[in-house]
């Protein structure tokens, strides 16, 4: 599997009960539905103390001073930052690796034109908007 799609070696510990992973020429890459399926059937899981979450961010050691000052969306991002930093040797380099780049992504006001933007000057969403692209560009 691991041969077939980088993001498979990132989901070794999923459950792949009605999906695969696939690359798609109009999105990317993604899972695809094997079978016909119902509301409410499970199509993947993963065990959560495989997944990122705040309790785990938490007790990674350098964010420890960190912890309580910062929202937990930001110690996820954190956390991830700190993984991507520490390349192979990170546990999880096969799943950082397999995480698309802010800059592939088509996040709203990352993407905007200088003309779309300009239609939203003087707003909040404009500002916050320009800085989101100049995160990016760091």
């Amino acid at each position: 599997l691991e041969s077939y799609h980088p993001l498979a070696r990132a989901m070794e510990f999923a459950s792949f009960r009605a999906v695969e992973v696939a690359d798609f020429s109009d999105t990317g890459r993604g899972l695809a539905v094997l079978t016909d399926v119902k509301a409410g059937d499970v199509l993947l899981e993963v065990p959560l103390k495989h997944c990122w979450t705040a309790g785990r961010a938490r007790k990674v050691a350098e964010l420890s001073k960190l912890v309580g000052a910062l929202r937990d969306k930001d110690l996820l991002n954190l956390h991830l930052m700190i993984e991507a930093k520490k390349g192979d040797i990170s546990p999880h380099s096969s799943h950082v690796k397999a995480l698309p780049s802010l800059a592939s992504m088509a996040l709203p006001g990352v993407s905007w034109t200088t003309e779309e933007l300009a239609e939203l000057e003087g707003s909040e969403a404009q500002e916050q908007a320009v800085s989101l692209q100049e995160e990016v560009e760091e």
